[in-house]
């Protein structure tokens, strides 16, 4: 169940709330300081006290990758973690080391790209973030080859970790309000026919086939020199899946390799050229 609660305790603010935690840093000698993502005021960070004893009954509770129902205490410097009790420790995640890959990347990009004590559109990046633990959390790598045709293309090889995290990151940033355009022409706004289509990374969508002149030739992709890269028809189908499907749908695609490659290349140089600054 759910909950968010502020209750006044003298002259101290108590408030339960569940959060994520994404990560530790030391902080004097038996306290951490403790970054989560809450489900109603976003990110904060709170310090923990004696979590670095031997006997500390919250240290298990406040691990990174770990959803946690806790009481935040605020003080006059710092706001503190007055307990905290574990509702999913994702234990098949911390038990795979490509799946604690694709999981700390999801976390750290959390981290990034929010800002402290947003509560506005808490919620969304929460459950979004919640979403993407629970499928990794449940799903099994499938490594078998089809031989046959797909719409996707050709001998598809399931290992989805890996593109669900890239993803995330696209509904991340469209959360964020950097969803890029995926159906229309973002300078001419005609609608997209699926031929000789580029995707412009400073605009943010597709550029159509008559408007593409300029786009000719380009070839690396950098923050500092983000020219539109060519497209195709398959790459576009799988991004616009990205925005529209949820993980349990996601994590079924079978695509080949190098749509796979292309895929997570926009996703990235894209996040990329949005904030300077790798996932």
């Amino acid at each position: 169940m759910r909950f968010a609660l502020c209750v006044m305790r003298s002259t101290l603010c108590v408030m339960l709330t569940q959060a994520i935690i994404l990560n530790q840093k030391p902080f004097k000698e038996h306290d951490v300081k403790i970054t989560v993502y809450t489900i109603d005021q976003g990110k904060l960070e709170l310090i923990a006290r004696g979590v670095k004893k031997i006997k500390s009954k919250l240290a298990g509770h406040l691990e990174p990758i770990c959803l946690s129902n806790i009481m935040v205490v605020h003080g006059r410097y710092f706001n503190y973690i007055g307990s905290a009790v574990s509702k999913n420790c994702y234990l098949n995640i911390k038990n795979n080391l490509d799946k604690i890959c694709c999981a700390r990347q999801a976390l750290n990009l959390v981290d990034q790209l929010t800002k402290q004590n947003e509560g506005s559109g808490a919620e969304i990046v929460f459950d979004l973030l919640q979403s993407f633990l629970d499928i990794l959390d449940i799903h099994e790598k499938n490594e078998v080859k089809c031989t046959k045709k797909t719409k996707l293309g050709l001998k598809p090889k399931q290992d989805n970790h890996k593109l669900l995290f890239h993803f995330f990151t696209l509904k991340l940033l469209s959360v964020l309000g950097y969803q890029p355009e995926l159906y229309n022409c973002v300078i001419c706004k005609n609608k997209i026919t699926l031929n000789n289509n580029w995707f412009d990374l400073l605009k943010g969508g597709l550029i159509c086939s008559k408007c593409s002149t300029l786009s000719n030739g380009a070839k690396n992709i950098t923050p500092n020199n983000a020219m539109p890269l060519k497209i195709s028809n398959d790459c576009i189908k799988v991004l616009r899946l990205g925005v529209d499907s949820n993980f349990k749908e996601l994590i079924k695609l079978k695509i080949n390799e190098k749509l796979i490659l292309e895929t997570t290349q926009i996703i990235f140089n894209f996040q990329l050229t949005i904030f300077n600054s790798p996932c």
